[in-house]
C-alpha cells in the first residue's frame, strides 16, 4: 500500500471525505469533489536531479490518488513525452523561446491517456465491473483502451458525428459504442447519465462533476515541464478547453510543485477554445460569474475535442486562469487547420485541428502584445492527427498542399 497523503472534499457544501471513501460525488449533497492533499506531508517525495519525467505518470504516485498502487495500477506507459524546444515556428513567430509538450506520443494519441490511467486504476481498487463515459473521442479511446488492460468492460456513449476514426479506435479496444444524436459531449452525457443510473455502472469521465480521480492524472503534465525546464515554470502555457479539467489540471500541478518549493512561480495559464463554442473564453474575457455562464448554443467547430457546449470543470479552470494571471482565446476552424499543418511542415508533429489549438492561439497572444519575443511559452499539443484523418486530407487538399 502506497502512503496516503489526501482527502476529498466537496466543492459545495466543504464536507470532507476520507481517502478510503468510495463516492464519486459527495453523499452529503451530491456536489463534485476535489481531492486535497497534504502537500507539506508530502514534500519530501520530491526532489531535484531524479528525472521523474521520463518514467511517466506513476514516477509521481506520492501525488496520485491510488491507495494500492503494486495490486491496482492500470497503465500503458503513459506519460514522459518529451518538451520540444521549436527551431523552426519559433522563428517564424518571433518567440525565441517556444516549447512544444507533444502528447500525441501517449499510448492512444492523446493526454487524456494521463487522466484515465488514474481513473482506471482507481475504478479497479474499486473492484469496478463497468464503467461508462461520454465523449467526442480521445477519452472513449482512452477509457476503452485502459479497461481492456485492467479487464473492466467499458460502455462508452459517443454523438453520431464524431469523426468515424475515433470511433473505430474506441471500438477496436473492445468498448460497447452506442451512437446518439448530437454533436458535443453534453449530448452524449445525458444518456450516458441515465444509464448509470438504470445500471450501477462507474461514472469514468475525465472532468471533475463526475469522478475526482482523473484530474490527478492530467496534472502530471505540469509536473513533467517544470522538470524539463530545469526546475523552472515558464512564462506562458496554453492549452485547448473542452471540459476544462486539463488546463485546471496544469494549474494544480504547478501549484503543488510551488508549494513544495521545486519551482518559484506559476505560468500565465491560456485556455483556448473555438469561436463556434467558446463558453468559457466569454466566460474569462466577460469575468463572468459561474452562476451565468450558460451552455453554448449550436455549437460547431473542426476541432470536436473542444466542443463541450458547457466546460464541467469550469470552477477549477477558472480558478486556475484568474489565480494565474492568465486569459482566454478563441480561434477559427481555419486557423486550427493552419496551425496542424503548420506543426507538421516545421516541427514534424502531426496533430489533429484540437490538439494543435495552442499554436493557433499563441498567433493571437503575440498579435495583441500579451507575451514579449523572450518570454518561455509551452504550447501542450494534446492530440494525434491520426484521430482525424479525413479532416486532415481535406485540409491538405484545401491548402493545395495535395
Amino acid at each position: 500500500m502506497s502512503q496516503v497523503f489526501y482527502e476529498l472534499k466537496c466543492l459545495r457544501c466543504g464536507k470532507i471525505q476520507p481517502a478510503s471513501s468510495t463516492s464519486t460525488s459527495c453523499p452529503n449533497c451530491g456536489g463534485e469533489l476535489e481531492v486535497v492533499w497534504d502537500l507539506e506531508a508530502a514534500k519530501n517525495s520530491f526532489q531535484k536531479g531524479k528525472e521523474l519525467w521520463r518514467y511517466g505518470i506513476w514516477s509521481y504516485d506520492a501525488l496520485i490518488p491510488v491507495n494500492d498502487v503494486v495490486n491496482s495500477k492500470a497503465t500503458l506507459s503513459e506519460g514522459g513525452t518529451p518538451l520540444i524546444r521549436s527551431k523552426h515556428l519559433s522563428e517564424i513567430l518571433g518567440l525565441k523561446n517556444l516549447y512544444l509538450k507533444d502528447e500525441t506520443r501517449n499510448p492512444t494519441g492523446s493526454f487524456k491517456d494521463r487522466s484515465i490511467s488514474v481513473g482506471i486504476s482507481k475504478a479497479k481498487e474499486f473492484k469496478i465491473k463497468d464503467v461508462v463515459c461520454a465523449s467526442t473521442g480521445n477519452l472513449a479511446a482512452s477509457v476503452s483502451a485502459y479497461s481492456a488492460v485492467a479487464g473492466i468492460n467499458a460502455h462508452i456513449f459517443m454523438p453520431n458525428n464524431v469523426p468515424k476514426s475515433k470511433i473505430v479506435q474506441t471500438a477496436a479496444y473492445g468498448a460497447s459504442v452506442h451512437l446518439v444524436e448530437g454533436v458535443t459531449t453534453d449530448d452524449a452525457s445525458v444518456a450516458a447519465l441515465e444509464a448509470s443510473k438504470k445500471t450501477g455502472w462507474f461514472l469514468m469521465r475525465s472532468n471533475p462533476k463526475w469522478n475526482p480521480y482523473p484530474l490527478e492524472g492530467a496534472k502530471t503534465i505540469a509536473f513533467e515541464i517544470a522538470e524539463q525546464l530545469d526546475w523552472a515554470a515558464p512564462d506562458f502555457l496554453l492549452t485547448g478547453v473542452g471540459s476544462g479539467t486539463n488546463l485546471a489540471a496544469n494549474g494544480k500541478g504547478f501549484h503543488e510543485f510551488q508549494v513544495f518549493g521545486l519551482i518559484n512561480k506559476i505560468p500565465k495559464l491560456v485556455g483556448v477554445q473555438a469561436s463556434g463554442c467558446m463558453p468559457f473564453v466569454d466566460a474569462i474575457l466577460r469575468n463572468l460569474p459561474d452562476s451565468e455562464v450558460k451552455p453554448w448554443k449550436n455549437p460547431k467547430t473542426i476541432a470536436s475535442g473542444l466542443a463541450d457546449a458547457y466546460p464541467p470543470a469550469l470552477t477549477q479552470a477558472s480558478k486556475a486562469v484568474h489565480e494565474s494571471k492568465g486569459t482566454a482565446v478563441a480561434v477559427d476552424d481555419d486557423e486550427f487547420v493552419s496551425a496542424a499543418l503548420d506543426l507538421a511542415k516545421y516541427e514534424a508533429i502531426y496533430a489533429e485541428p484540437s490538439g494543435a489549438a495552442s499554436i493557433a492561439a499563441v498567433k493571437h497572444l503575440i498579435s495583441d502584445h500579451t507575451t514579449d519575443k523572450s518570454d518561455v511559452v509551452v504550447c501542450e499539443i494534446t492530440g494525434s492527427g491520426f484521430k482525424q484523418p479525413y479532416e486532415m486530407e481535406e485540409a491538405l487538399r484545401s491548402h493545395k498542399a495535395w
